[in-house]
């Protein structure tokens, strides 16, 4: 398949575009993850590299306030038994070599951002002193914000809680970091502590964002183009919906945890089953109703992460490969709840097919550089091989991750899932200066009304959902709105 498109790489534009027109006529349809068949190789070193598109947005959007640890990521365990700080330095020092990307410093030249990739060196855990404050005030003292041209842009903290107890605390920027790299970063760093060997990987994130930049050359990466610009008009109005009291730059957030225990899973499994999607696809399908409730919106825009590591060889290199995806569901009241579905499934089908095409290149396409999302769905679905490895971590002593959450928030509404054995997790982090707690517990009330009656009956008309039929809402607060310092 390789070969052909090259071919079609190697037409002009217009060719290409009469290309797509026949196959279109003839009912062949190219799909967007074809464009994975572009091979990955090495790419020699030099002094500098450009930046992929993510960590462009993340370098963007932490530059709107340098005192923010929004884009600090942190993890944290309890630490019980005897803790060897030398070994601890000597099993990072390791993983720093190992990584490119853990000593790694960003710059701007000329208007473009670039990447520094600096020599090992040892790496040395700062002591915490505990002066008797609770292990929140530890962390949070800890976390600071990163210089992005000074690199690590990784701390790590060991404080001691009491005789044979420590907090390990690791405060990793975005622009190095994503969820499957804080796994792979934590079995890694329990391996070397134990003084084992840990693979030497062919491919360093210097090679992904080179990969990036050569795709995007080519016909498939268009192709992509055209299916995102083709589900935005361009004249259509896409801001926030519930209005904009207070616009901040500051990223301060506050969260909002609720859960559907065990009985309200196995329900929610057996609907899932039956109508053949994804828990994700329930979820956030239950999130749009919500939203179009609250603010009487037909057609609701919510963002999503994908881990973008869809390339066999993007396995184990540390780095950020996430991707925004802006969905735009719509939603019929007068529809059935099980057709909503099935179209919802099209859509989000569709949209992980095209997941290359990045969200700060749709952004500048169709809303003139302004944010299209405000509000994201997150399905987190790695913790439990977080956790497992981490209960097996070390004879020396045992290791448990510590739940932490810092009071920042990158949206003005974020909804994040996850599955646990016996339940659902669910946590909202919003921004306070557009919702207060109230405002947010009436969305996650009405949030567990409307599962709850999809689960009981997925027969009804989704105007025959009791929540659907109140006329109470947050739609008063809908007016002009300009949120701009949120995008990410």
């Amino acid at each position: 398949m390789l070969h052909v498109l090259k071919k079609i790489d190697g037409l002009n534009s217009s060719q290409q575009d009469k290309l797509f027109s026949l196959l279109g006529q003839k009912g062949i349809d190219l799909k967007g993850q074809m464009i994975l068949e572009y091979p990955f190789c090495n790419v020699e070193k030099r002094e500098y590299y450009n930046v992929s598109s993510s960590q462009f947005r993340v370098f963007i959007a932490n530059q709107l306030d340098l005192s923010s640890t929004a884009f600090n990521n942190q993890l944290v365990f309890v630490l019980t038994g005897d803790v060897n700080l030398k070994k601890m330095n000597e099993a990072l020092t390791a993983l720093v070599s190992n990584h490119e990307t853990l000593r790694t410093s960003f710059f701007e030249l000329k208007g473009s951002v670039y990447q520094k990739i600096h020599k090992p060196s040892d790496f040395s855990i700062t002591e915490i002193n505990n002066v008797n404050t609770s292990i929140e005030s530890v962390i949070q003292d800890f976390v600071e914000p990163f210089d992005l041209e000074v690199a690590p842009l990784l701390r790590v903290g060991v404080c001691k809680l009491s005789e044979a107890k420590y907090l390990l605390i690791f405060d990793i920027h975005h622009i190095i970091s994503d969820a499957e790299s804080l796994i792979l970063l934590t079995n890694e760093f329990v391996d070397l502590y134990k003084g084992k060997k840990i693979k030497a990987y062919h491919y360093q994130y210097r090679d992904y964002s080179h990969w990036e930049k050569e795709i995007n050359k080519r016909f498939l990466f268009r192709l992509q183009k055209k299916f995102w610009n083709n589900l935005y008009a361009k004249n259509e109005n896409y801001e926030f919906p519930f209005g904009n009291p207070i616009v901040s730059k500051d990223y301060v957030g506050n969260v909002f945890e609720f859960s559907f225990d065990a009985d309200e899973k196995l329900i929610i499994d057996k609907s899932v089953k039956e109508m053949g999607i994804t828990h994700f696809m329930f979820l956030i399908g239950a999130f749009a109703l919500t939203i179009s409730r609250e603010t009487l919106k037909n057609d609701v825009v919510i963002g999503t992460p994908v881990a973008g590591r869809r390339k066999k060889e993007f396995e184990g290199i540390m780095g950020i490969f996430v991707n925004m995806l802006s969905i735009k569901i719509q939603v019929n009241k007068e529809g059935k709840i099980v057709e909503f579905y099935k179209k919802l499934k099209r859509v989000v089908l569709k949209c992980f097919e095209n997941q290359e095409y990045p969200y700060d290149r749709l952004v500048g396409d169709v809303n003139k550089g302004n944010a299209l999302i405000n509000i994201v769905f997150a399905f987190q679905n790695a913790g439990g091989r977080l956790k497992k490895r981490e209960r097996e971590a070390s004879e020396e002593f045992d290791i448990l991750p510590y739940k932490y959450f810092g009071k920042t928030s990158k949206f003005p509404l974020l909804l994040e899932a996850w599955e646990e054995e016996r339940k659902i997790g669910l946590r909202f982090e919003y921004s306070p200066h557009i919702f207060s707690e109230n405002e947010i517990q009436k969305i996650a009330e009405t949030y567990q009304k409307i599962v709850s009656e999809l689960i009981n009956n997925l027969k009804l008309r989704i105007d025959e959902l009791a929540p659907l039929k109140k006329v109470d809402s947050l739609a008063s607060k809908v007016h002009q709105s300009d949120l701009d310092d949120f995008d990410f």
